[in-house]
């Protein structure tokens, strides 16, 4: 949906909305989904057609998990529908998990709920779609802030484990869960060894955060490697810690980036799950901005696994003279040619 027209348009009205659609789209980052939206937004709310467009922010939030402006644009139709409390509590969460929104907030709560008061209110939205959350951390204070923004953000069951030991028997018992964050240093079972661990004894498939004072650059290559999705040092102040909670869940559902579809890709293959591996490696090969070497390597690896074994050995050779080694790559030659 490109525009909109409640009444007859002129040659010059036209040419008007053309202009104002290629800013949108510049603004918008040429992102076809949000000006097709905003457009669609402004057609159902001139129109006076609050019901639909509530209707279509929800389903856009479902979507975009964890998107705070989408979040946002949901207030107004339900203040319009009469759902008022709804509507406070989706206000009162957007403020808390990002503060620079609050500008916008008050505003439409100055402009439709006559700035009344939102101290009191609780938000209660599960912004993320999560159903269980692990941490793995035996500092108190972090324990407590990490479970503090992942309830805020709506998490349904948050469990925190101050030992790998006992995190473990855990995960092995309760194999369902959406979220695992981990410190590296942790008592009784180390960080590397929990990892692997909960993701081969355990069966864990949820994305890693790792939060952390003990990692550093060199490492950065290994943890990839390893599966971890994102890598949080510590000390991180709330806004960042939410933040990079939301961009992992949302490179998990729709991974964009080439970290989160390297590491999709590889979970796919591990469960054999050989048409969705195609179609992200389809992706990745079309991403203007990954290097030839690393396509190449996921197409040796994809090969590999197919059992093409000559295809696979010379794609990674041409890796290799694109890119250098890496242990993924190393690795992937030795199992070839064995």
């Amino acid at each position: 949906l490109l525009s909109y027209h409640l009444k007859p348009f002129t040659k010059d009205k036209l040419k008007y909305e053309f202009d104002n659609l290629l800013g949108d789209f510049e603004g918008m980052g040429w992102k076809s989904l949000a000006v097709s939206a905003s457009y669609l937004r402004k057609c159902l709310g001139n129109g006076g057609n609050y019901a639909e467009l509530l209707t279509f922010e929800r389903q856009l939030m479902q979507g975009q998990p964890g998107n705070l402006q989408q979040m946002l644009n949901m207030a107004l139709p339900l203040i319009k529908t009469n759902q008022i409390e709804e509507a406070k509590s989706v206000l009162v969460q957007v403020q808390r998990l990002d503060p620079s929104l609050e500008k916008q907030v008050k505003q439409i709560t100055a402009a439709y709920l006559g700035n009344v008061d939102l101290s009191g209110v609780k938000g209660s939205l599960n912004i993320l779609n999560l159903k269980s959350a692990v941490i793995v951390e035996n500092d108190s204070a972090i324990q407590k802030d990490l479970t503090s923004a992942l309830q805020e953000m709506g998490v349904e069951k948050v469990q925190v484990f101050g030992d790998g030991r006992s995190a473990l028997e855990y995960l092995k018992a309760n194999r369902e869960n959406d979220l695992i964050i981990q410190e590296w240093k942790i008592p009784q079972v180390t960080g590397p060894v929990f990892l692997q661990k909960a993701k081969d004894e355990a069966e864990q498939s949820a994305p890693f955060i790792l939060y952390s004072s003990l990692i550093d650059q060199s490492d950065s290559q290994f943890l990839k490697e390893m599966g971890v999705a994102c890598v949080m040092t510590k000390p991180s102040s709330r806004a960042e810690i939410i933040k990079n909670i939301i961009w992992t869940v949302q490179q998990e559902r729709s991974p964009t980036e080439k970290k989160a579809l390297e590491r999709k890709f590889r979970q796919a293959l591990d469960k054999r799950k050989i048409l969705e591996a195609k179609d992200i490696m389809n992706q990745y090969l079309a991403e203007s901005g990954i290097s030839s070497g690393a396509k190449l390597l996921m197409e040796a690896e994809f090969a590999y696994f197919a059992g093409e074994y000559e295809k696979a050995r010379d794609l990674a050779f041409n890796s290799l003279k694109n890119s250098g080694e890496s242990i993924f790559l190393m690795n992937l030659l030795g199992k070839v040619m064995m």
